[in-house]
């Protein structure tokens, strides 16, 4: 689930999937931690965009 930025999971499991799959697509772990606000054109730049 996805509110306002940041994801929630139900285990550690699905946390440790979700961060992997971000990971995969070339974020760091500072662009998982900021989440979508960073990723959608806020003040601080993440390496994708």
């Amino acid at each position: 689930m996805s509110n306002n930025g940041y994801t929630i999971r139900e285990n550690l499991v699905e946390f440790e999937k979700s961060i992997l799959e971000d990971l995969n697509q070339g974020y760091d772990l500072v662009d998982v931690a900021y989440g979508e606000a960073l990723r959608c054109g806020g003040s601080l730049r993440c390496s994708k965009c």
